[in-house]
């Protein structure tokens, strides 16, 4: 499995993270959802985890946020965070699937 490939996501990739840990978990229901390709889910889990390494708490940010995934992993990992606030000039429709499916997680 190609971790930078562009193809997306979808339910029948579910398998590929069997595991019962937090990113695999993040990405079934990234799978669930079908709007992201692989490369976007690898891309934001990294960067929230090395920067939840350097900053603790407060506001999360996210600009070009595209469909807000960095910024609700980030709420994910750290708890102290009341809020994020994710902006983009141009919002997709499908943003609102996978934010139901992570909320479902």
């Amino acid at each position: 499995m190609k971790r930078s490939s562009k193809n997306r996501l979808m339910p029948r990739h579910g398998d590929l993270f069997p595991d019962a840990t937090l990113f695999h978990r993040i990405a079934r229901a990234v799978c669930r959802a079908g709007v992201l390709p692989r490369k976007e889910l690898y891309e934001a889990w990294e960067t929230a985890r090395r920067v939840r390494r350097r900053f603790r708490g407060g506001r999360v940010v996210d600009l070009a946020c595209g469909h807000g995934l960095l910024a609700q992993i980030m709420l994910i990992l750290d708890q102290t965070s009341p809020l994020a606030l994710a902006v983009d000039t141009h919002i997709p429709k499908s943003a609102g699937t996978l934010l139901a499916a992570m909320s479902e997680t």
